[in-house]
């Protein structure tokens, strides 16, 4: 119990300090996305929707911007910026990056770069490496990392050499490749040469409104048995009790043999 609540206060602690804990804003929003989404599902569950109608609806950034959305933090509804919650992200990263020695890195499904900004600041001497499927988003991460190598593809085809990248880390991408799955998850093997980290919305890890949203829009539900099956030792799977209302995350360590 004791290392349970040290955990909790370690991770309350990257919280930003002006951000007030369990608003009525915050509560507003989550409880607002909650009744939307049960709504959503009785009436147009048979309906899917592009990921950019859905965070217009949440008044999710797409990109970094000053606005603030609501996520449940440690069981504390809150309202994040964009970079208070990479900042969130990256500690998440940097504790699995900690675990392990290694010289470079690679963001499948990088969007505008951000996250690897975070990572660039804090491993300056790392080789770190973009992957995206979008040609606006590497656009925009090339601008915003100068310094990274990034790849406009898919994730079934990583343009890298066998056992070439230390640590492959995805953020909430994999939920728009579901019907890859199987091959995204092989190609990292083949890239991989230590581990790969998900930072994703497992179906495990949310209540029952999450579960119905991640159904509605087709996430994925078999990411761990995939790496089973490609031959992953999983290391770690876990809530990281952080997200958005519908949609937190979970943790996904897995060893290469």
């Amino acid at each position: 119990m004791q290392r349970s609540r040290e955990s909790e206060n370690k991770e309350s602690s990257v919280i930003p300090q002006n951000v007030k804990h369990s608003t009525l804003e915050a509560f507003y929003h989550r409880y607002r996305i909650y009744a939307t989404e049960v709504y959503r599902n009785i009436t147009r569950r048979k309906i899917p929707r592009a990921i950019e109608e859905v965070k217009k609806e949440y008044n999710v950034p797409l990109s970094t911007t000053n606005k603030t959305e609501c996520f449940i933090v440690n069981g504390k509804s809150i309202m994040l910026t964009d970079t208070a919650m990479r900042n969130l992200v990256f500690y998440f990263l940097n504790e699995q990056l900690k675990k392990t020695t290694f010289e470079s890195v690679l963001e499948v499904g990088c969007g505008s770069g951000n996250n690897l900004k975070i990572l660039q600041k804090n491993f300056p001497k790392k080789t770190l490496y973009g992957l995206d499927l979008a040609e606006q988003m590497i656009k925009e991460a090339q601008v915003n990392v100068p310094s990274t190598k990034f790849f406009c593809c898919s994730a079934e085809h990583i343009p890298l050499e066998d056992n070439s990248v230390d640590v492959i880390y995805t953020v909430h991408a994999l939920e728009q490749m579901t019907p890859f799955i199987p091959a995204v998850i092989k190609e990292m093997k083949r890239v991989c040469r230590n581990r790969v980290l998900f930072i994703e919305p497992f179906p495990e890890f949310q209540n029952w409104i999450g579960r119905m949203h991640g159904k509605r829009l087709g996430y994925p539900t078999t990411v761990h048995s995939e790496m089973q099956a490609n031959g992953f030792t999983i290391e770690t799977f876990k809530s990281l009790n952080f997200g958005n209302p519908v949609n937190k995350s979970g943790l996904l360590v897995g060893i290469k043999k």
